[in-house]
C-alpha cells in the first residue's frame, strides 16, 4: 500500500470522504429514492393498465415499450446534448418532470380520461425525462468527487439499484394492494 499504510487505513479515509461529502450524500439520496420510485411505477402502472382500464397484456407491452422507446430512438442525441450543459439542474428537471408526468396519471383517471392511449403518451414522456436523468447522472459522479474514490461511491450506489430492484416491487405490490 501507498505509503506503508494498512488497506485498512486507506479504505477508512476513503468512507470517511464519502461521508463527509455533503453533494455525495444528497446525490446518493436522490438516486436511491428515484431508484425505488422506477421500480414501484414498473408495478403500478401494469397493474392500473389491467385492473382499472380493463386493458390486455398487450397493452402492458405497449406502455411498456413507450417507456423504453427513446433509449433506442434518442439516446446518441441526448447523451451529446446532456454533455453540453450542467448536469445538476438536468438531474433536477428531469426527475420533477418524470413526477409530474406520474402525477398526470390519477389526475387524469379522475374525470375518466386516462385510457392506454393516453397513458402510452405519458410513459413515452417520461421515458425520454429517464433518458435525460441517466445521461445525466451517468456523469455528473465523477465532477462531483476525486477519482481515488469513485469506485466506493459507485458501489454505494449500485448497493442502493440492487436493493432497489429486488425490494421495489415488494413495496409497489403492498401499495398497490
Amino acid at each position: 500500500m501507498p505509503g506503508g499504510e494498512p488497506a485498512s487505513v486507506i479504505y477508512s479515509r476513503r468512507a470517511m470522504r464519502l461521508r463527509s461529502s455533503g453533494g455525495y450524500r444528497l446525490f446518493w439520496t436522490a438516486s436511491t429514492v428515484s431508484g425505488f420510485g422506477s421500480q414501484i411505477t414498473a408495478l403500478a402502472v401494469a397493474v392500473l393498465i389491467v385492473t382499472t382500464l380493463g386493458g390486455t397484456a398487450a397493452d402492458v407491452g405497449l406502455v411498456n415499450a413507450a417507456r423504453w422507446l427513446p433509449y433506442p430512438l434518442l439516446g446518441v442525441v441526448v447523451g451529446a446534448m446532456v454533455d453540453r450543459v450542467p448536469r445538476k439542474p438536468l438531474l433536477v428537471g428531469a426527475d420533477l418532470a418524470r413526477a409530474a408526468l406520474l402525477s398526470a396519471v390519477p389526475l387524469l383517471a379522475l374525470p375518466d380520461l386516462l385510457s392506454v392511449p393516453v397513458l402510452v403518451g405519458i410513459m413515452a414522456l417520461f421515458g425520454l425525462a429517464s433518458l435525460v436523468n441517466d445521461a445525466a447522472h451517468q456523469s455528473f459522479l465523477p465532477r462531483l468527487l476525486p477519482r481515488e474514490v469513485l469506485p466506493w461511491a459507485n458501489a454505494r450506489l449500485e448497493q442502493s439499484a440492487a436493493a432497489a430492484e429486488t425490494s421495489g416491487p415488494a413495496i409497489a405490490g403492498g401499495l398497490v394492494s
